[in-house]
């Protein structure tokens, strides 16, 4: 009768034991998904600023060339090496001519990892786009770019 009330304790510690690794494995994995989650909000909020801060070098480039040549159309511009840790960075710059004399300009920032290797599990894009009116120092007392969006 002592043996198998000694076997029916072991069992229980055995069950109480099993229930305390499941609750600590469950509570292991909810933080490693929350720990997880809070980094790829940082990595894409990190992309964004950085998404932000090409197209602002884009709008200036636009500006700066516009002012250089009135026959400037646009490019496609990237810029090598400018950003660490993203593999593909890219600015779309289109300008139209306008009725009155300015010309609409159009920037598309786009930055992304994992864009150009088709082996990459992780693709990661983000765009952002400006539209401005520029107005060329012959045709208005002022040469910076007013802005439109």
């Amino acid at each position: 009768m002592n043996r198998s009330h000694h076997r029916s304790r072991r069992g229980v510690l055995l069950f109480c034991v099993l229930v305390c690794l499941l609750v600590t494995s469950a509570i292991a994995t909810a933080t490693m998904q929350s720990a997880l989650r809070a980094r790829r909000e940082v990595r894409w909020s990190h992309q964004m600023q950085q998404t932000q801060w090409l197209l602002e070098a884009g709008v200036h480039r636009a500006a700066k060339q516009l002012r250089q040549s009135d026959q400037y159309q646009g490019e496609t511009w990237r810029p090598a090496d400018a950003i660490a840790h993203f593999d593909n960075a890219a600015v779309v710059i289109r300008v139209t001519p306008a009725d009155d004399g300015s010309n609409e300009v159009n920037v598309t920032a786009r930055l992304g990892v994992g864009l150009e290797d088709t082996r990459s599990t992780t693709v990661s894009r983000t765009t952002r786009s400006h539209q401005f009116l520029f107005r060329s120092p012959e045709n208005s007392s002022d040469s910076e770019p007013s802005t439109t969006e």
